[in-house]
């Protein structure tokens, strides 16, 4: 047993040396190269609906969209969904996705990556 402790503790050392490396190398390639959309949709109160899409080169670029109402919630997916499709199609591909609400405000994020 103990033989194999010390080649265990090596191969562990260099797995988690590994893992931290291959890491760093995968931020440093998504670094400048995101796209990212961020929808705001108001269900009541002063919040403006509304999508922006900031481009890796900093253009940002602003929709509006419809505000929600309880009895439709759906009302702003089909731009949504158009959009996200666009920047798929050019070869973006989804990194992740992030939403919260509160107090009549819904806000999702969409991290797109070349």
């Amino acid at each position: 047993m103990k033989k194999l402790a010390r080649p265990l503790m090596i191969l562990s050392f260099i797995g988690i040396l590994s893992i931290f490396a291959y890491g760093f190398s995968q931020n440093d390639q998504i670094e400048n190269k995101l796209t990212t959309v961020r929808i705001t949709e108001g269900i009541n109160g002063p919040w403006d609906s509304r999508m922006t899409t900031i481009y890796p080169d900093g253009k940002i670029e602003k929709v509006d969209l419809e505000k929600l109402s309880p009895k439709d919630l759906t009302i702003n997916l089909l731009t949504i969904n158009k959009h996200i499709n666009s920047l798929i199609s050019t070869g973006l591909k989804l990194h992740s996705v992030s939403s919260g609400s509160g107090d009549g405000l819904v806000i999702t994020t969409y991290t797109l990556t070349k």
